[in-house]
């Protein structure tokens, strides 16, 4: 991606966040607070430790269709380095509305022939990364 590539994309990732945060603030209740805050939790507490096995399997689920199609290698690289872990892979990249769907969570666009296909592994990292 060149600059104007990566800024725009931060700018339709900004867009998002404020969308869905706007699901909170433009209607502010308690219970829904709650309920969401209750919902991230269990997820959380749930998929705790299988953080790196999910960076692999969204590894493999990003090749399914773009690398088959184009002749692609399945390369993931794993580095940690500097106290930083980086897990990437050449797959497809998260177009805006896979990023729009994370955000949500449970209405991943991915079909069963992927490993992941419901929308709460990715989101799941979420509360183990920084960024």
């Amino acid at each position: 991606m060149n600059s104007v590539e990566i800024q725009q994309a931060k700018e339709s990732v900004k867009a998002i966040l404020n969308d869905r945060l706007s699901m909170f603030t433009d209607h502010p209740t308690k219970r829904n607070l709650t309920e969401k805050f209750n919902s991230d939790t269990s997820l959380a507490q749930s998929y705790h430790g299988r953080e790196l096995l999910e960076l692999v399997q969204n590894a493999d689920d990003a090749y399914v269709d773009y690398g088959t199609s184009n002749g692609a290698i399945n390369d993931v690289l794993i580095e940690y380095v500097g106290n930083t872990l980086r897990v990437s892979n050449k797959g497809k990249e998260f177009d805006k509305e896979a990023v729009e769907r994370l955000s949500q969570g449970n209405v991943s666009g991915k079909g069963v022939q992927y490993i992941g296909n419901k929308g709460i592994g990715f989101r799941s990292l979420l509360n183990w990364a920084k960024e």
